[in-house]
């Protein structure tokens, strides 16, 4: 812990979700925080539910 975790760069919402999902949800847990910036144009329902089951900052 000690630094915050952001998933960026091209458009991180086109792996697959249980992928980005694994990804947010380790580095929440490993980190004092994470954040994932997105063009927003792959966000849905699903997602939304994702990142706030998880605590994920989101930057569109």
């Amino acid at each position: 812990k000690g630094a915050a975790f952001g998933l960026h760069g091209g458009e991180p919402l086109m792996m697959p979700k249980q992928d980005v999902e694994a990804i947010i949800a380790k580095a929440c847990e490993l980190s004092d925080g994470c954040s994932v910036q997105t063009n927003a144009t792959l966000v849905d329902d699903e997602y939304i539910a994702m990142f706030k089951e998880i605590s994920c900052q989101r930057g569109f």
